[in-house]
């Protein structure tokens, strides 16, 4: 499967164009995350996730200078940033990869129909990239089915159980039997996670429509 550049919105297209310009050929980026399952599922993505081969705060620092933006580090350990724009521009979040290639770091994310990517050289280069797919994602994302990236996906971070629930409340979408597992023996971790991303996750799980049902 590919993604073409043509569903990228304008403004990020022109924010990815300057990204390419100052990362080079000498260190690949790539979209990533909800804003890739979004892109895939014929949404619309107001923010982007790159995953980046090397200094990812760095590379976003450089960026926001050239585009007059602000760049905030999120966490300075993970070597996460976030580029934010004017209002109705895109919000774009960098991060570094978290293992040595792409594939290991897709394979550490949450769930599979996030742990997929996309080129971002291809994209400005040829209008389109290849989706890189280690884990069946695809055929989840169109099956519309929240499975976990492996047994301890979820045990990893303890917040991926409320972001299993929020992706599964969507209409037509539901939790793998292994996600419902892993979901309900983390359950009890979750109040060691901290305060703000817990309540993040829980407005957002707020904000869908079956809220109640999630909760329960």
């Amino acid at each position: 499967m590919w993604l073409s550049a043509e569903r990228i919105p304008p403004v990020g297209r022109r924010v990815l164009a300057q990204l390419g310009e100052l990362s080079g050929p000498g260190q690949a980026t790539w979209l990533v995350g909800g804003a890739l399952r979004e892109l895939l599922t014929g949404g619309s993505a107001a923010d982007l996730d790159v995953a980046v081969a090397g200094d990812a705060l760095d590379l976003g620092r450089r960026l926001a200078a050239c585009l007059d933006a602000r760049f905030v580090v999120l966490d300075a350990d993970r070597g996460a940033g976030r580029l934010v724009g004017r209002p109705g521009e895109v919000t774009l979040d960098l991060v570094a990869l978290r293992a040595p290639t792409l594939e290991g770091d897709l394979r550490a994310r949450d769930f599979t129909v996030n742990a997929l990517a996309a080129a971002v050289g291809d994209l400005l280069r040829d209008g389109r990239a290849v989706i890189v797919d280690p884990l069946g994602g695809l055929d989840d994302l169109r099956d519309r089915v929240v499975r976990p990236c492996g047994p301890s996906a979820i045990t990893d971070d303890p917040l991926r159980a409320l972001r299993g629930v929020r992706l599964a409340m969507r209409a037509g979408w539901r939790l793998h039997p292994s996600a419902e597992l892993a979901i309900r023996a983390a359950a009890g971790l979750v109040v060691g996670v901290a305060p703000e991303r817990v309540r993040a996750e829980l407005v957002g799980i707020l904000a869908e429509p079956s809220a109640a049902a999630g909760l329960r």
